[in-house]
């Protein structure tokens, strides 16, 4: 959706049902991330294999999703020493939790993965912030 030349209702919702049907459930529209329930289970979305391909990269290089999010969150918070916030946001509670879930379980692993986890979260759970509106 970041190469739609303008951002209208048919162009967005063409691009949404194109990536829908091929399984491609997240896109960005420039730094945010946007979701379409796939109404199944794609569990290699969220595998450790999965996870570790996002590991450190810059953000936008790889396919959108949430550990994208995660690991540029966690980023900006260890290198820039800068307190990000995700919002997280859904027309169900169910949806939203389960992000939220994908989210703080990366950020977790992507502490893990550092090395420092037990200072670093409780760093993350001060610094980093997951709202649900």
């Amino acid at each position: 959706m970041t190469k739609l030349a303008y951002l209208h209702e048919p162009g967005v919702l063409s691009n949404l049902r194109s990536r829908y049907e091929i399984n491609e459930i997240y896109t960005y529209t420039r730094n945010i991330l946007i979701a379409v329930n796939p109404f199944i289970k794609l569990h290699h979305l969220y595998d450790s294999h999965m996870m570790a391909q996002y590991r450190g990269a810059a953000f936008g290089e790889l396919s959108p999703h949430p550990f994208a999010v995660a690991d540029a969150a966690y980023r900006l918070m260890i290198n820039d020493g800068i307190s990000p916030s995700i919002l997280v946001s859904g027309e169900t509670v169910k949806v939203v939790l389960v992000k939220q879930k994908v989210l703080s379980y990366s950020c977790d692993i992507l502490l893990t993965w550092e090395g420092e986890r037990l200072l670093l979260k409780v760093e993350l759970s001060s610094t980093l912030s997951l709202s649900i509106l």
